[in-house]
């Protein structure tokens, strides 16, 4: 049934302009509960390659949690890891990620702890065969506060960078601040998928962000973010983002106005 690997809460600095816990702050916690997992069973050196993160009730300032893990799946050359996020004052499940880690050669196959899992029934992929459509979204460099134990980019770096990617494709749509503010909307992450290549960046590497939409629906949306090194144009991590425009009141989701899907989907993205 898995093993505990993190316990901690949210801290009121961590949550969005939204009210929730910040998407990149799971991954900074996850990230913990991995490397916690991944010793456990004896394959620090492994190195996860993608994954796939749900997000199914908010998590808000002060609010406790903790982290069960195990091995979902073992296969020849990786292993897939499931990790879930509970509330610790209700047990109310949160958050499952699940994580693909590539097993270097020599490597043993643990098979315990197992944990119970329910795999993704399909896989929209991250859009790789369109680039029409993309938008500018994010500039900057790497850090040394970002930089995690190896000496790499930290996982939480690379959905922060996300982040920005989303509010400026949201503004691009319309779902500017101003309406968002005026409207009391908001915008809520379901799920989260990332792919990362290697090498990872290093402190000091300049990196931009280009961000598309790949679906349109009446209250949700699908995006993808691509995050590359600026002087050289290679790709580092692909993100797929999925949300649902937000009723902060309710705290639910609410159809988009009809102009401003009229305005996103002028931005969906295409094939060149």
């Amino acid at each position: 049934m898995g093993i505990e690997t993190h316990r901690s809460m949210v801290k009121a600095w961590e949550c969005d302009s939204f009210g929730h816990f910040t998407v990149a702050y799971y991954f900074d916690r996850f990230a913990d509960a991995s490397a916690t997992l991944r010793e456990r069973i004896g394959i620090e050196r492994a190195r996860p390659v993608h994954y796939l993160a749900r997000f199914i009730a908010e998590l808000r300032a002060g609010e406790a949690f903790h982290f069960e893990s195990g091995i979902v799946v073992v296969k020849e050359d990786e292993l897939r890891l499931g990790h879930r996020l509970l509330n610790s004052a209700t047990g109310k499940l949160c958050t499952t990620v699940e994580e693909r880690v590539e097993l270097p050669a020599g490597a043993s196959r643990p098979s315990e702890p197992t944990i119970d899992w329910e795999p993704a029934k399909d896989d929209p992929g991250f859009a790789d065969e369109m680039s029409a459509g993309l938008v500018a979204s994010a500039r900057d460099r790497v850090r040394a506060s970002e930089i995690d134990a190896q000496g790499e980019l930290s996982l939480a770096s690379y959905v922060h960078r996300s982040s920005i990617g989303c509010i400026q494709l949201l503004t691009a749509m319309g779902l500017t601040p101003d309406y968002l503010r005026e409207a009391r909307r908001g915008f809520s992450t379901f799920e989260i998928a990332l792919r990362l290549e290697l090498p990872r960046p290093k402190a000091g590497e300049p990196l931009v962000v280009s961000s598309g939409l790949m679906q349109l629906g009446s209250s949700s949306v699908r995006m993808v973010h691509r995050i590359a090194e600026a002087r050289s144009g290679r790709r580092v991590a692909t993100l797929r983002q999925s949300g649902a425009h937000f009723d902060l009141v309710a705290r639910r989701s609410a159809p988009i106005p009809q102009e401003l899907r009229a305005k996103a989907a002028a931005l969906l993205m295409r094939a060149s």
